[in-house]
């Protein structure tokens, strides 16, 4: 009887461990304090260089690395941590239950701002470094339209003005960027995933009860001797958690790899990895401390079998005739 006790709450004990890491995922905060941790944002920075196309800008004499630096001062890793947290929010409420539709309202207001600063820097930096435009090429010359490829003589043009144009091309380039992200409605793609969203957490509950009940019902029937059972079982599951975090991490990792680096990768893919391997590392960090917990009431209940059996032992010593 305890040994087929011990073996369902193993199983069980184990599927509410992850069903715990999946819930935990479910919190726009501790999402967002785990990304950060995982430095998402360093990762992500690091990599804009080398997925960026050679046109994503165009009209501007600034290379990708020139590109990526721009889009670094533009979103600063505050302002990308707050996105996570507020599209997190606004889609897992929706996929929870906590809210009837997806609203998103997220203003690019302060972004805009700090790509106009620093593209006019850049540019105007640019522009100090060119040659001197000859008599035929001063002809043709209009910063507001493009970019020139040579500047005018000193006091032909004032600073003022030449700062002036910048800022006007500056703004021409950046009025395709919206004010802000606007998200208004569930599609039937978002209303399907809703509908997985609650039957794991269904499911999820309903292992954690059973879990509970199980634990429960070895101390009724078993009462002082159901606290080895349950040390056993505490451990052995940390044991396999334990074993889970060493193997399956890297193995859906690689497999995550594998899919995003194939025949059909885009240029998007290294960030695609970036991001997957932080979301792991959420999952890998929240499964230890779990672990920790599981070994830690294991301990215990060895500690309180071993106190019940001394005990129990000197209750039989003190009886008469014994």
């Amino acid at each position: 009887m305890k040994t087929l006790f011990g073996i369902l709450l193993v199983g069980l004990l184990f599927i509410s461990s992850l069903g715990y890491v999946a819930k935990r995922l479910e919190n726009p905060e501790f999402l967002t304090d785990q990304t950060r941790k995982a430095n998402l944002y360093g990762r992500v920075s690091g990599q804009l260089d080398t997925v960026l196309p050679n046109d994503f800008i165009s009209g501007l004499p600034l290379d990708k690395k020139e590109v990526a630096e721009v889009i670094k001062d533009s979103i600063t890793a505050d302002e990308f941590y707050k996105f996570i947290g507020v599209y997190s929010k606004g889609y897992l409420d929706y996929w929870d239950g906590q809210s009837d539709d997806i609203k998103i309202d997220y203003s690019l207001t302060g972004v805009k701002d700090r790509a106009n600063t620093s593209l006019n820097d850049k540019l105007t930096a640019k522009y100090d470094r060119l040659p001197i435009c000859t008599v035929d090429q001063a002809r043709g010359w209009d910063l507001t339209r493009e970019f020139p490829n040579c500047r005018l003589s000193d006091g032909t043009v004032s600073d003022d003005s030449i700062k002036q144009q910048i800022g006007s091309l500056v703004t021409k380039t950046l009025s395709d960027l919206p004010d802000k992200i606007t998200v208004d409605g569930a599609d039937q793609k978002q209303q399907a995933n809703r509908n997985l969203f609650s039957m794991v957490n269904t499911a999820i509950k309903v292992s954690w009860i059973a879990t509970l009940v199980l634990i429960l019902l070895m101390i009724i029937i078993f009462r002082r001797k159901a606290f080895f059972p349950l040390a056993i079982s505490l451990l052995f599951v940390g044991l396999i958690q334990v074993g889970f975090s060493l193997v399956a991490w890297d193995w859906i990792a690689q497999n995550i790899g594998d899919a995003l680096t194939g025949k059909n990768a885009g240029q998007l893919a290294p960030l695609g990895l970036d991001v997957a391997a932080a979301i792991l590392e959420v999952l890998k960090t929240t499964l230890g401390n779990v672990t920790i917990i599981t070994l830690g009431a294991g301990v215990t209940m060895l500690v309180l079998g071993i106190v019940g059996a001394v005990r129990g032992r000197k209750d039989i010593s003190l009886l008469p005739g014994k």
